[in-house]
């Protein structure tokens, strides 16, 4: 962790801490609930169909968070 700080630093990206909890429960774009997807660690969107893996759901969704 403290090489990700020094390397935000140097190239003045700032950073905070974001609370994980519920980040990957809804659909990024639509707010749409998730449900398990056809592959393994996969999500899908209950309204449009499509999938994503739940790291990238939890990402962008934590991403709007900040």
């Amino acid at each position: 962790m403290k090489t990700i700080r020094e390397k935000c630093f140097e190239r003045c990206i700032s950073i905070g801490k974001v609370d994980p909890k519920g980040a990957s429960p809804k659909f990024p774009l639509y707010g749409s609930k998730l449900i398990n997807g056809y592959a393994q660690k996969h999500l899908k969107c209950s309204k449009c169909k499509v999938e994503m893996g739940w790291d990238v759901v939890a990402v962008v969704n934590m991403r709007e968070n900040i």
